[in-house]
């Protein structure tokens, strides 16, 4: 009798799954895996994607969203983004980035005079604490990762200090990125202090999906000068140190300006969003306005381009195809997770047999095996093709960038991954900016440097288990 009931369950769970997956239409590849996973592992299947299976949000969080986004579209509005003169001079590619990331975020391009690129870990951590140590009014830390260890514990002492000097100070982290942070006595001290500590992204069990995470990395000081790019809040040398991936090489940029005031808005739609405070009493009018500053170099042409679920879903996806497409002489990736979607792996082999060279860099080992082993699986189309791909020896190599034919540049948090193509909400720097390209070029021609270039004939020789395995994560890449 049980075994009859169970039987009528999983049929009647699976027949209902495959049809609400067909009225979806997700890319074919994902229905695929899906319906793989529902069917071979009865009940527990459709559990998985109750839990995983779909873009869906807690309606209440999405309510809070939608009622707040108005106090941040006007103050874009009053933002004084680049002279329509500045824009005239750019090619095609980048006037249609900038309509487009205008479009999807609200977010228009400005001029930054004051801008530069931390190339590590120890230069970014060194100037987040200069410029802590520095707050006058307001101190805003958003990161996905806070982990309090090592050198990070200086981080809680300069808040602590700031706050007791009378420094608004505000942290936002992930919920479960920062778990051990949030349960933490370090969080505890913070908030006795007159720190305020808030959880984003909390896990529900009913109403939304189970692992949509808030992956953004933003650093703002009084509003003036922020950090954001790759680095969590964690001692390189000390996090994940049992994964056996060595030292995590990590890369930020520092703006100043309104470059700053875009980073900020950004971190104070998402504390209003998760405190329920208006976004109109948190923001100063007086942050739209472009006050030029002395710089000993041109000003750098950037957007700030905020993406994820609750915005235009599909749209830093829809960016990378049009720079992948557009791409006419040179494209480099690094990404610490490389398993993209079909639609980006046809589009890099495009790329190359068009005779753009094309250059990916990713870790030799990471910390999430499976993911590794889905990007690997995708090699050797793409070294077939002309794509040259190389592993890098110096470490979990953790920055995530483009570079498009030295003009335009791509930096921040997104990795070339379904999750942060999707699912995440992530922050990203579109520089339209030879400078600021040529540094984050060589920065990535670093990377290479200190990589192993992989050879299409050795690599087919690798052992055959290895290729079952890689098939196997391949398959559920699309779920990722």
């Amino acid at each position: 009798m049980l075994s009859t009931l169970f039987l009528i369950l999983h049929w009647s769970l699976a027949l209902f799954l495959t049809l609400r997956l067909m009225i979806k239409r997700k890319p074919v590849g994902e229905s695929l895996a899906w319906l793989f996973v529902i069917y071979a592992m009865p009940i527990i299947g459709a559990f998985l994607y109750y839990a995983f299976g779909e873009r869906r949000q807690s309606e209440k969080r999405l309510a809070h969203f939608r009622s707040r986004v108005g106090g941040l579209h006007a103050w874009q509005n009053r933002l004084q983004g680049a002279h329509e003169t500045v824009l005239q001079g750019k090619d095609e590619l980048e006037r249609n980035l900038i309509r487009f990331v205008r479009g999807a975020s609200g977010f228009p391009a400005v001029q930054i005079e004051d801008w530069k690129l931390l190339p590590d870990f120890d230069s970014s951590f060194e100037e987040l604490l200069r410029l802590m140590e520095g707050a006058q009014k307001t101190i805003h830390l958003e990161f996905y990762i806070w982990e309090v260890a090592g050198q990070v514990t200086r981080v809680q002492e300069a808040l602590l200090h700031a706050s007791s000097r009378g420094v608004t100070c505000r942290v936002l982290v992930d919920a479960l990125g920062s778990d051990p942070f949030i349960n933490s006595r370090e969080r505890h001290e913070l908030e006795a202090a007159g720190v305020h500590v808030v959880v984003s992204l909390r896990m529900r069990l009913f109403g939304a999906r189970w692992d949509l995470r808030n992956h953004r990395k933003i650093a703002v000081i009084d509003g003036q000068y922020a950090l954001a790019g790759s680095m969590n809040l964690v001692d390189p040398v000390l996090f994940k140190s049992d994964a056996k991936v060595g030292r995590w090489v990590d890369a930020m940029v520092r703006l100043g300006g309104q470059g700053a005031a875009c980073l900020d808005s950004v971190f104070l739609q998402d504390w209003s969003v998760e405190t329920s405070t208006p976004f109109e009493e948190l923001s100063d009018p007086k942050s739209t306005q472009h006050t030029p500053v002395e710089a000993d170099k041109s000003p750098m042409l950037a957007q700030v381009f905020p993406s994820g679920p609750e915005r235009y879903p599909d749209a830093i996806h829809q960016v990378f195809m049009t720079c992948i497409y557009s791409a006419t002489e040179e494209l480099i990736i690094s990404t610490p997770y490389f398993a993209p979607d079909d639609a980006i792996h046809e589009a890099l082999i495009a790329a190359a047999v068009r005779g753009v060279r094309v250059r990916l860099v990713v870790p030799r080992t990471s910390d999430v095996r499976i993911a590794t082993l889905a990007g690997a699986a995708q090699f050797s189309t793409l070294l077939e093709a002309g794509v040259e791909i190389a592993h890098f020896q110096g470490g979990l190599l953790h920055t995530k960038s483009i570079t498009v034919d030295r003009r335009v540049s791509i930096f921040g948090t997104v990795n070339l991954d379904m999750r942060s193509l999707w699912l995440n909400s992530e922050v990203t720097l579109l520089a339209y900016d030879r400078p600021f390209t040529a540094e984050l070029r060589a920065m990535q021609m670093a990377y290479w440097k200190d990589s192993v270039p992989l050879d299409l004939k050795s690599w087919k020789k690798r052992p055959r288990h290895r290729k079952i395995l890689e098939g196997i994560c391949r398959m559920f890449g699309p779920l990722l």
